[in-house]
């Protein structure tokens, strides 16, 4: 895609200022959350308990935890990269404010969505998120674009934060 001088400047850069702003894009323009995808493990019914000492987000080895100031307790960012589930985020937690999945639970963080009006795959020039998915949770229809699996994606971020799109054409929601 080739953009005029013109198109940049009308297009370009107030796009780019406003993901400096906000990179995750899930927080509206009055400081409230549009939604938050917490950490895997994250008990919203337990947030009074995080005091905000953010070793959860220091000891995330992929850097995809964050606190916002207008959010309680961590935050999981996909646009920064993906969770790789290790659960150091809820070792490191001094408060009890995360929970190990049960064994036969499968730790999810959201589940990913496509926009298939602006995805490359829908004429066969991208396949970034298929190749990504570590839970094999995305095909591609012909035609159509981006299927995902809601029942195999764990909400990782790997295909959003692999999208070369901007905006994304994946993107991982949370859960309802």
């Amino acid at each position: 895609m080739i953009l005029s001088r013109k198109d940049f400047l009308l297009k370009g850069l107030p796009s780019l200022f406003g993901v400096l702003l906000n990179p995750s894009g899930n927080v509206n323009h009055d400081g409230t959350e549009q939604y938050a995808l917490r950490p895997p493990g994250f008990r919203p019914e337990e947030v009074s308990a995080c005091h905000g000492c953010e070793e959860c987000v220091t000891a995330c080895p992929e850097g995809v935890l964050v606190k916002r100031k207008m959010a309680e307790g961590p935050l999981f960012d996909p646009v920064l990269g993906s969770c790789t589930f290790c659960g150091r985020c809820l070792d490191a937690c001094p408060n009890g404010v995360f929970k190990p999945a049960e064994d036969c639970d499968r730790p999810r963080i959201g589940v990913a969505t496509a926009d298939n009006s602006i995805c490359l795959a829908q004429r066969g020039g991208c396949f970034t998120c298929l190749e990504r998915c570590p839970e094999e949770a995305i095909s591609i229809e012909p035609g159509v674009g981006i299927v995902v699996d809601a029942g195999r994606c764990t909400g990782c971020g790997a295909c959003q934060c692999s999208c070369p799109l901007e905006p994304v054409a994946v993107k991982v929601l949370a859960l309802p």
